[in-house]
């Protein structure tokens, strides 16, 4: 077991390598036991339904500057880098940088942390809050959908869920205290601006020979048996489907016929009718946001929607 303590957080890593956190007493809230997740309708929102798989991103590619930023580790330990990136199979670019000098190294470790560390692990985001007006807003506009999962049924290897430790300021951890438990830090660490999110975290990690690429950057686009970062689920992860409030728009797609609504689709016709789809194929449960008209707040209602025909859908309130 190895464990260290930052700011009463307590972060270990059992002999099966296995990630856990214990935040302080008065700050731990219960671990829900199912967790949600906003999208934006888009194509590659899409593969969550249709291709029944999750995108556990690098760091690098999170939209919150400060998110796993490399500032929070300090490399200032070479045994401990060494160690960290011996026998790593990646880019000979990166390799060839293993053999400079001490001090070239403690400067290019925390660019090659996120790359190496993080080929085995992922970060996958997610809330136990499904319907917070401010993430809606700005993960979809309302116009997208969210996802409840039962993250139990999650068939790949995964550590978490974490709570987020959202803090005004934050502990550096050296690298002495080992790759995994600073990546752990590094992961669930955000600042206090984004404790309205109620947000948990896990990290899929991908087990196998090879390690998880980062397209993104040129440096690992090309690197020769990288994996995707995609992890594979089956439609017993997903307890239900939750439509935006403005998925269907209602000045110009509602059409209101006494029990019913028939929905005439005017706007990104194809992409909603792949989601529809999928849901259908998948047999998944349905809701759809509205607004509490007796405050600011969102609510969900359970429905049912039966296809007329590729642009007339039927919308009447499930009742079972």
């Amino acid at each position: 077991m190895v464990q260290t303590s930052i700011n009463n957080w307590l972060f270990s890593q059992d002999d099966k390598g296995n990630l856990s956190v214990t935040p302080p007493d008065e700050l731990r809230r219960k671990k829900p036991d199912l967790l949600y997740k906003y999208y934006g309708l888009s194509e590659n929102s899409l593969d969550v339904i249709e291709q029944l798989r999750i995108y556990a991103s690098n760091p690098y590619v999170l939209n919150v500057p400060f998110d796993a930023h490399d500032s929070i580790i300090q490399f200032d330990n070479i045994d401990a880098i060494r160690q960290i990136f011996k026998g790593v199979e990646i880019d000979p670019f990166i390799k060839s940088i293993l053999n400079t000098s001490p001090e070239e190294l403690k400067e290019l470790a925390s660019y090659l942390f996120r790359l190496v560390v993080y080929s085995r692990l992922g970060i996958y985001c997610l809330t136990e809050s499904p319907d917070n007006l401010l993430m809606w807003s700005y993960y979809s506009n309302h116009k997208g959908f969210a996802i409840e999962f039962d993250y139990n049924a999650f068939p790949f290897k995964f550590h978490g869920p974490f709570q987020m430790n959202y803090r005004d300021t934050f502990t550096p951890i050296s690298i002495a205290k080992g790759g995994w438990i600073c990546a752990l830090y590094q992961s669930t660490l955000k600042a206090k601006d984004w404790t309205h999110e109620n947000e948990w975290r896990i990290l899929p990690e991908r087990e196998g020979q090879f390690g998880m690429g980062i397209p993104q950057l040129n440096v690992l686009k090309n690197v020769e048996n990288a994996t995707e970062r995609y992890f594979e689920i089956t439609p017993q992860c997903i307890k239900k489907v939750i439509l935006g409030n403005r998925f269907f728009n209602p000045d110009n797609e509602f059409l209101f016929k006494g029990d019913h609504v028939e929905i005439a689709l005017q706007e990104n016709v194809e992409l909603k009718n792949r989601l529809l789809n999928g849901i259908d194929r998948n047999n998944l449960p349905v809701e759809i946001i509205y607004r509490n008209i007796n405050g600011f707040g969102l609510k969900s209602t359970p429905i049912l929607l039966k296809r007329i025909d590729d642009k007339r859908i039927k919308l009447t309130k499930n009742v079972a």
